[in-house]
């Protein structure tokens, strides 16, 4: 494998951009699963221990145990598409305008984010309030939820400070993840920028990641991994073969999965090098209506991400909270759950598509 450093920025092939979208897919149903599993069943040292094995609580909790590792990565694929060409700017010397870019990035996140935050406050509400599912949301195994419904939590959380200078709002804690990605591509914008007060900007940026530094290692380990994906964007690799690549990403997740958050958040840059390799070695070439199945389902990674958390702790607390329930009735859940979260999704993005596009057009006439 030869691996040289030449930015040459160019537009990814049909066939990476696939690529991509399989591993996007595959992360957020490590996310999703893991989430509903962690509602069902108990860890696996308690479902051995204590709880007892179940047949079909072992192996879900098995195969769905990467859901932290996969919101790191999220971190690393926002760098590579967005960030690779902001550094291939910068090291150019291309100017690069705050208006050109800054609006893209609020346009892609926002919309989704707001909108997700309506969902968490209505079905929050439902559960808590209309339905009378208060002790659940007290006492569940996340965190106290209730305590999280407050002004403070949704105006940080429309804010994008999640989780660096506000916690959760309401029972939507996978929130977190668009927070650091939109905190991300700021300080990105300011450290790459180029051009007519690039300097004024670089200097903001350092100073907000230095300070950050001493309240949330965490967030500067993550942001040099989105540094990291925007920098592999710009690297002309001769991928090796796929089973190298396969294996090293494998290793790599495996040995985050049993590390400490900084550790696998550290790790996420390499493994994210890994899937980077993987997607440029090999050419998919599905059937057009696999293609158009792996399309519809990335781009509504976002929207799934952002709402299915509460969506589902809501038919929880509703279907199986305080109840003894049997396997049945777990796959049942996951049935029920993943057809409402995917309804709820589709409505999510068409009205996050159609704000993005209403406000883009009313732009587009103020400057004309």
């Amino acid at each position: 494998m030869r691996i040289t450093w030449q930015p040459n920025y160019t537009a990814i092939s049909a066939g990476e951009s696939l690529n991509w979208d399989i591993l996007r897919i595959s992360l957020l149903l490590q996310v999703v699963c893991g989430h509903l599993g962690s509602m069902l069943f108990a860890s696996l040292p308690d479902m051995i221990t204590v709880a007892g094995v179940t047949y079909i609580g072992v192996p879900f909790r098995l195969f769905t145990r990467f859901g932290r590792e996969s919101a790191f990565l999220f971190v690393f694929i926002s760098g590579y598409f967005v960030g690779g060409s902001l550094f291939y700017y910068h090291l150019q010397g291309i100017p690069v305008l705050l208006r050109d870019i800054l609006p893209k990035r609020i346009f892609r996140i926002m919309p989704t984010l707001a909108l997700a935050l309506i969902v968490t406050a209505i079905v929050d509400w439902m559960g808590i309030v209309a339905l009378g599912h208060r002790s659940s949301y007290l006492k569940s195994q996340f965190y106290d939820i209730v305590s999280h419904e407050t002004a403070w939590h949704l105006v940080g959380n429309v804010l994008c400070l999640q989780p660096t200078l506000v916690d959760t709002f309401g029972s939507n804690g996978p929130l977190w993840t668009l927070g650091y990605i939109m905190q991300f591509s700021l300080v990105g914008i300011a450290l790459l920028k180029s051009g007519r007060n690039a300097m004024v900007h670089k200097g903001i940026g350092l100073v907000l990641v230095l300070a950050i530094l001493l309240i949330d290692q965490l967030w500067v380990i993550l942001l040099i991994g989105w540094f990291a994906g925007a920098a592999s964007r710009n690297i002309m690799m001769r991928p090796p073969p796929l089973i190298i690549s396969s294996m090293a990403f494998i290793i790599l997740l495996l040995v985050a999965n049993v590390s400490s958050p900084l550790v696998s958040a550290a790790l996420s840059s390499l493994s994210g090098l890994a899937a980077t390799l993987m997607a440029r070695s090999v050419v998919v070439n599905p059937p057009n209506i696999a293609t158009r199945a792996i399309r519809h389902f990335a781009n509504l990674s976002y929207p799934v991400y952002a709402v299915h958390f509460p969506v589902s702790f809501l038919l929880w607390a509703t279907l199986l909270g305080g109840i003894t329930w049997s396997t049945r009735d777990a796959i049942a859940f996951l049935i029920i759950a993943t057809g409402v979260v995917y309804a709820i999704s589709l409505c999510t993005k068409w009205l996050a598509d159609t704000l993005c596009m209403s406000w883009q057009q009313r732009g587009l006439q103020n400057t004309l």
